[in-house]
């Protein structure tokens, strides 16, 4: 199984090799400009390459996968963050953290995708990837997680 990360700013070769784009998007608890930011909620929204690239113009494919989850951060929300998104600790209390469970259920939504998958998103090297990256390193699932998906 194949999994490319790739940004939407910059051009898109790796998306020919790819059958399923995931576009991917994260809100965190603030900007790591003062701390290492945490996850308050995820989204995927996978589509087959195909349906994408022949679909109707700026319709969004009728065929398509998603996958929304809010997460306990364990962290204080900063104020700014939470005026943009509004979550905040009092209305994630009860959510889960990004634990094995969040982790398999991440693994099980990209792995029923047709294969190879891409994963998009609109600053995903310089913040979602990384910070998805450090919460699976935090559960040691970053080998089991690339050797799975690996580009």
């Amino acid at each position: 199984m194949t999994l490319f990360e790739i940004n939407m700013s910059r051009n898109l070769p790796a998306v020919k090799s790819c059958n399923s784009l995931v576009f991917f998007d994260l809100e965190t608890t603030g900007l790591p400009a003062f701390h290492s930011p945490k996850i308050t909620e995820l989204s995927f929204c996978a589509v087959e390459r195909n349906q994408f690239l022949h679909g109707q113009p700026k319709q969004v494919p009728r065929v398509t996968n998603r996958l929304n989850l809010c997460i306990y951060p364990s962290r204080l929300v900063d104020p700014e963050a939470t005026n943009k998104t509004k979550l905040d600790n009092y209305n994630l209390e009860h959510q889960s953290k990004f634990d094995e469970d969040v982790f398999s259920v991440i693994f099980s939504f990209l792995n029923r995708l047709k294969k190879p998958i891409c994963l998009i998103a609109h600053n995903g090297f310089r913040f979602d990837f990384p910070i998805l990256r450090s919460e699976i390193a935090k559960l040691e699932k970053v080998k089991y997680f690339y050797s799975n998906f690996s580009a």
